[in-house]
């Protein structure tokens, strides 16, 4: 289960929806807020990824580069710690300007950055993105990722009216 008491009271309002014939105010949480407040699982802290993860961001992908790159098309591209840091500035950019939201995980209680996990490509007018995700290897085959995308899914659709499509890929070990 999913906790954040902010959801629905400090977000901002970016159009409306049908659903069921019904209006309803659709709400996207401000990153800042969630920085005070983040979404919170039985075993993980979900912020929004900001300038600050950039270094811890950067220690996690070194530490199991091999295991992430047949899946990333970006891992090559993470060559210096600079590329973190314009990820997460470009992350926050997204935020936003409601063209993704992305998350970093974190493990409770010692906070340690465990991967992302993201709604990429918003697309407002249709109701739809994309989910993505990857998490560090020492932190795979727990459920932790699965834990993570619920909180987001939630987060991102918290009345559960829209179908969420996930295309994993064959060999997908992250779970």
């Amino acid at each position: 289960a999913c906790q954040h008491p902010a959801l629905g009271q400090r977000g901002r309002a970016v159009g409306k929806v049908e659903i069921a014939g019904r209006q309803r105010q659709h709400r996207a949480v401000a990153g800042h807020d969630l920085r005070r407040q983040p979404l919170v699982t039985p075993r993980l802290w979900l912020y929004p990824l900001e300038t600050s993860d950039a270094s811890e961001l950067w220690t996690a992908v070194e530490s199991c580069r091999s295991y992430l790159e047949p899946w990333l098309p970006w891992v090559p591209f993470q060559a210096a710690p600079e590329a973190s840091h314009q990820y997460a500035e470009a992350s926050m950019h997204d935020w936003d300007f409601g063209r993704a939201v992305r998350f970093a995980i974190r493990e409770r209680p010692s906070r340690r950055l465990l991967g992302v996990v993201s709604v990429e490509n918003l697309q407002h007018l249709h109701l739809s993105g994309e989910l993505g995700y990857w998490l560090r290897r020492d932190a795979a085959g727990r459920g932790l990722m699965t834990e993570a995308a619920d909180a987001v899914l939630l987060m991102v659709d918290p009345i559960k009216q829209r179908r969420h499509e996930l295309e994993p890929r064959v060999h997908d070990l992250t779970e």
